[in-house]
Order: C-alpha cells, then sequence, then structure tokens
C-alpha cells in the first residue's frame, strides 16, 4: 500500500509585518479569513434579501505566552481602533514554490508579493498570569479587519 500521508509545515508568522517592520516578538500563529460584508433585510412577504457589499481579509496574530513588556510592545504596534499596514514577504515552502498566503481570487492584492493590506485592529485580547510573582499574559490575540 502506498503512503499517502502528507507532510505540512506551519508558516512562520515571523514572515508577517506590520507597517513594513516584522511583528515583535514572533507570533506563535496566525489565521487568515474572508469576511463578508453584507446588508440583510426581509422582503414584505418573508423572503431574505442578501446583498454582498465587500469581502475582506480578516487576520488573527496570536502568542502563546509573552512577558509584561512584550504586551506593551504588542499593544503599541497594535493600536485600538487604529488602522495599520500588513504585509507578508518572501513566504514558500520548503520546495521553493511559492504560497500565496493572504489572497483570494476577487482580490487584486496578494500580500505575499509584498503589497500592504490596510487593517483596523478590532481587538486585543489578553489573559494575565503570574509565574512566581512576575506577571506574564498568555493566549494573546489581536484580531485585525481590512479596511
Amino acid at each position: 500500500m502506498e503512503n499517502t500521508e502528507k507532510n505540512f509545515k506551519l508558516i512562520n508568522a515571523s514572515k508577517i509585518k506590520v507597517n513594513g517592520a516584522p511583528v515583535s516578538p514572533d507570533p506563535s500563529d496566525i489565521q487568515v479569513s474572508t469576511e463578508i460584508i453584507r446588508n440583510n433585510e426581509r422582503a414584505l412577504d418573508g423572503t431574505m434579501c442578501i446583498d454582498i457589499v465587500a469581502k475582506k481579509l480578516g487576520l488573527q496574530i496570536m502568542w502563546d505566552l509573552v512577558t509584561a513588556e512584550d504586551f506593551n510592545v504588542i499593544k503599541k504596534t497594535f493600536p485600538l481602533a487604529d488602522t495599520v499596514g500588513v504585509s507578508a514577504d518572501n513566504i514558500s515552502a520548503d520546495s521553493g514554490t511559492g504560497i500565496k498566503l493572504f489572497s483570494r481570487e476577487d482580490y487584486q492584492n496578494d500580500l505575499n508579493n509584498g503589497d500592504t493590506f490596510e487593517c483596523y485592529v478590532d481587538s486585543v485580547n489578553a489573559q494575565p498570569c503570574f509565574i512566581g510573582e512576575t506577571l506574564y499574559w498568555q493566549a494573546v490575540t489581536v484580531k485585525l479587519a481590512e479596511v
């Protein structure tokens, strides 16, 4: 029987740049999503009418555990209710084949080519914890939405 197991490798999240600079500290993980902006309403006969206005990039950047100092850096890098430019340069698989990390067929931009998406900083979430007498922040998540 032929071995059909595939080897998957996580993308190096440190390749993500914000306003032209690498994200620091290095993220543990990233999640990419497509968010649909729509208007919903019901017609007089009860039929749901949905108008798709736009498709936008959604990003979550995550850190498992950071120091209090690193958490302050993250909050300064991603100011709430502000916009930041997000890009990703030279992301590729071990084989050298380019991977389009943030692309959709209906996007004109492609972050893998160094293009930048302007993103709104939607939220910065974290859970405080103490290790000994030292404050750390765990499960740190920054949620971004394309403008």
